[in-house]
């Protein structure tokens, strides 16, 4: 079932974060699977796969685990 917008309504784009890999307006790398991802904790993303491709998790900033967030 959808719902129509009504006149001037934006849609809602919802990010799924579990594999969103570019998140926020920070400058992206590509990784060597070819999916862009702009993590500043990527060490080699020429080199590893994404998370999507059995590569690391993404660590966003702000929710650094060694943080204990």
């Amino acid at each position: 079932m959808t719902s129509a917008l009504s006149k001037g309504e934006t849609p809602v784009i919802q990010l799924d974060y579990k594999t969103a890999l570019v998140i926020g307006s920070r400058p992206s790398h590509t990784h060597a699977c070819g999916c862009q991802c702009n993590s500043p904790y990527c060490e080699e993303p020429l080199n590893i796969p994404c998370q999507n491709h059995s590569g690391p998790p993404r660590i966003q900033v702000g929710y650094e685990p060694w943080k204990g967030r």
